[in-house]
């Protein structure tokens, strides 16, 4: 009887294990603009570090280009050829990621010195 339970617990540790080593994965939202973002996956781990570069065919010399995550601006560096790259820790929640662009040259009549 202990010769025919045994294997069978094993299998059913084993899958056990392998069902909580992987933890809870969470939702990456890039507003519909997923596919300007190499490397972008849906989901990712709580406490993995995520990097992902935003491509554009051209990116504008008098434009700023800033990165939300969840509405918290992100410090981001632009690597020649690979874009802008977001980097942030995954925390145990779904994210919104985001662009936010302006154009620095044009005349904003209200805007401070």
């Amino acid at each position: 009887m202990k010769r025919k339970l045994f294997p069978i617990l094993c299998v059913v540790l084993g899958v056990m294990l392998l069902a909580g080593c992987g933890g809870q994965k969470y939702r990456v939202d890039y507003v519909g603009c997923k596919d300007l973002y190499e490397n972008a996956k849906d989901f990712y781990r709580a406490g993995e570090t995520v990097t992902v570069y935003y491509r554009l065919r051209m990116i504008a010399t008098d434009t700023d280009y800033a990165f939300f995550l969840d509405g918290e601006r992100l410090n981001c560096s632009y690597e020649e050829g690979k874009g802008f790259a977001i980097t942030f820790t995954m925390p145990e929640r779904d994210v919104k990621l985001e662009c936010q662009s302006r154009n620095i040259m044009a005349y904003a009549p209200d805007a401070e010195n």
